[in-house]
């Protein structure tokens, strides 16, 4: 008896957990899910702190969101009319966990991820 309530208990964690990682975004969000480009280039990196530099010459409104592991909303920025981005993201008293970090100019989408 023990032995299958821990099975069932082990079988609905899973399924759960695989039902939270396959959540979208909403579908209005202007942040898009397809065509993704993880450029080293926008992104740097050191001690916990993400910076993100971003050219925008066209002046493209350009979003910048944050996501936790199970796809939350964490940070949403807007940038509108600005020839350069230039945003820093200090993890260091984030909780422990995987980040998403994307960023989307109206012709692409650059993300890279993190973790604490």
């Amino acid at each position: 008896m023990k032995k299958t309530l821990k099975l069932s208990v082990l079988v609905i964690a899973f399924f759960a957990s695989f039902n939270l990682f396959a959540i979208e975004s909403n579908p209005t969000d202007p942040v898009k899910k397809e065509n993704r480009t993880n450029a080293k280039n926008i992104f740097g990196e050191r001690n916990d702190k993400v910076y993100v530099v971003l050219d925008n010459p066209e002046l493209n409104t350009v979003y910048i969101e944050v996501r936790d592991a199970i796809d939350r909303l964490v940070y949403k920025e807007t940038f509108k009319n600005q020839d350069a981005i230039k945003k820093a993201f200090d993890f260091t008293k984030a909780y422990t966990g995987l980040y998403h970090i994307t960023v989307y100019n109206g012709n692409n989408t650059f993300y890279k991820s993190i973790e604490i």
